[in-house]
């Protein structure tokens, strides 16, 4: 299961493809978000690190991405 910070992460600042990806996710039901986390999981685990990132750095740069 991804997590919702993750997910609106990939929203806010992924591309088309990655902001698509979560909206799918969204609507999938268990079976099918299970096989979106496996054909996906490069995508899904770069903002998940990025989250972890973001969330341990303490940052000035208000809003920017790393």
């Amino acid at each position: 299961m991804i997590d919702e910070e993750v997910l609106v992460a990939m929203e806010k600042y992924g591309g088309s493809f990655v902001k698509q990806l979560a909206r799918l996710y969204r609507l999938a039901d268990a079976v099918n978000k299970a096989k979106l986390e496996n054909c996906f999981k490069n995508c899904f685990d770069e903002y998940k690190k990025r989250v972890v990132r973001k969330t341990v750095e303490v940052s000035d740069e208000g809003g920017v991405w790393k």
